[in-house]
């Protein structure tokens, strides 16, 4: 409320806003935060129980090079990578999205590089 001379009479002003826009930015903002706090937390706690299970079926594989059950163990070792996989891909993105992720300085040299991946193709 403001005063406000009008006429040469003292005259009360009041404005109005509507906040509704606000409101539901507010809602959306709360709501992008949770959603980012459940899946930040979620995939976090999927990628523990995955390695094992990737290091369980590597182990199984190794036990079973001459049995019929072979297939079924690389199954669930593929399948087990695969779900780490985007679980890792998941994290990452939410990450990303909320400016999380530190910049990794570490030098590198080219050149070995080159010479490393020369190495590995010729065996």
């Amino acid at each position: 409320m403001s005063d406000l001379i009008f006429n040469q009479e003292q005259c009360q002003v009041a404005t109005f806003r509507d906040v509704t826009e606000l409101q539901k930015l507010a809602k959306i903002e709360a709501d992008n935060k949770l959603l980012h706090m459940l899946t930040s937390s979620v995939t976090h706690e999927m990628v523990t129980p995955l390695k094992c299970m990737v290091s369980f079926s590597e182990t199984v594989l190794k036990e079973l090079e001459n049995s019929p059950k072979k297939h079924e163990a690389e199954l669930i070792l593929v399948t087990s990578k695969l779900m780490l996989s985007q679980v890792k891909l998941l994290l990452d993105k939410n990450m990303l999205e909320h400016d999380l992720f530190l910049p990794n300085l570490e030098v590198a040299s080219f050149n070995k590089s080159v010479a490393d991946a020369i190495s590995i193709l010729r065996g």
